[in-house]
């Protein structure tokens, strides 16, 4: 799946086969949905120009070490970030304080809104 990404090929077949394609499952879909994201934004790449490097940036908030607070780096940082709706990305407690839902429940709660 990866290599097709960064094939840029618009189609994979197969994606989420299991046995040969006689086995079903909505969960896997929904699971090869979330690598596909992951995927599409590994493979775009890092555009790299004078905006990306910021020097000026790097100047400016390299005295009080302030780059996330930036309005360069406020601006791009949702846009340059991959957020999975699936894997989990928070610390324990977090997870722990949202009854620590395993990879199945998130799976099976996306689908049924999904389904919706």
């Amino acid at each position: 799946m990866a290599i097709a990404a960064m094939a840029s090929t618009p189609f994979v077949h197969n994606l989420g086969y299991l046995s040969g394609g006689r086995t079903g499952s909505l969960e896997m879909p929904a699971l090869c949905d979330e690598l596909v994201g992951w995927s599409n934004q590994m493979a775009a790449g890092c555009k790299v120009d004078a905006d990306s490097i910021a020097v000026d940036v790097i100047t400016r908030a390299a005295r009080d070490n302030s780059y996330l607070t930036d309005r360069h780096t406020q601006d791009r940082y949702l846009t340059e970030n991959w957020y999975p709706t699936l894997l989990e990305r928070s610390d324990a407690d977090a997870w722990m304080e949202r009854g620590s839902p395993d990879l199945r429940s998130r799976i099976n709660d996306r689908l049924a809104d999904i389904l919706r």
